[in-house]
């Protein structure tokens, strides 16, 4: 009898253990995600954003809400593309009810790309990825599905509205400067030379007409000079 309790305490010790595990990840994914959340409260991005990474390995249950937490705080930090990549990330793996959260974040990462195009005079890369960031927005749900709360539900959808708006808005900014011409480079040194044999001849004829007149002038100033020369007078003191 007590060989079989053994037995059937050895069997149940695995299990055992891998819930106390379980119970250990699952505090420090806690404590993880509640230190992320001051820093954020807080303005510390970079230190939110290092809290809430720790966690992508870690929670195996909803592994969206740490990739899209990080790519928040990598958002606020203007690393938009890094927010991208954990924004795509959690939008892959998000419930239905929660992709117009991630969506919008993920679109506001696309702008801040797109926006840094245009800074760089990169006008047409930028028009297309304000482009390609609508596509991304219409494509989810935001505003069709109910998720229970009425009143995050009608935040979002304004929310997608006023990021479609704007995003409409920049496009068109993009693709006028995308159409301008871009600006000619200024010519710098002297002009070249004109090749007309008859224009190079003049030029040789003018030259040597300044210098029959330079020498008169001089041979002039010598006959001057020498007629006229006399000892100067005494100083007086």
């Amino acid at each position: 009898m007590s060989r079989r309790r053994r037995r059937l305490a050895l069997a149940f010790a695995p299990i055992a253990l891998v819930l106390l595990a379980f119970a250990c990840k699952v505090a420090l994914m806690l404590g993880n995600n509640a230190s992320g959340q001051d820093a954020y409260d807080q303005s510390r991005f970079p230190d939110a954003a290092q809290a809430f990474g720790r966690n992508r390995t870690l929670d195996v249950l909803e592994d969206w809400v740490a990739s899209y937490n990080r790519g928040t705080a990598l958002l606020q930090q203007r690393r938009a593309t890094e927010a991208r990549v954990d924004l795509e990330r959690a939008l892959e793996r998000a419930p239905e009810d929660r992709d117009c959260m991630v969506r919008i974040n993920l679109v506001a990462a696309m702008e801040a790309q797109a926006g840094d195009l245009l800074a760089a005079q990169r006008a047409a890369e930028a028009r297309d990825l304000y482009g390609e960031a609508m596509d991304v927005l219409a494509a989810g749900s935001c505003g069709q599905v109910d998720s229970g709360d009425a009143d995050r539900d009608e935040s979002e959808r304004q929310a997608a509205e006023e990021a479609k708006e704007r995003l409409e808005e920049k496009q068109q900014e993009a693709d006028s400067k995308a159409d301008q011409p871009e600006p000619q480079a200024t010519p710098s040194g002297e002009p070249t030379a004109s090749a007309d044999p008859s224009d190079a001849e003049g030029k040789r004829q003018r030259l040597e007409e300044r210098n029959r007149e330079g020498q008169r002038e001089n041979t002039e100033e010598q006959d001057y000079n020498e007629g006229t020369s006399e000892d100067p007078p005494p100083r007086s003191w």
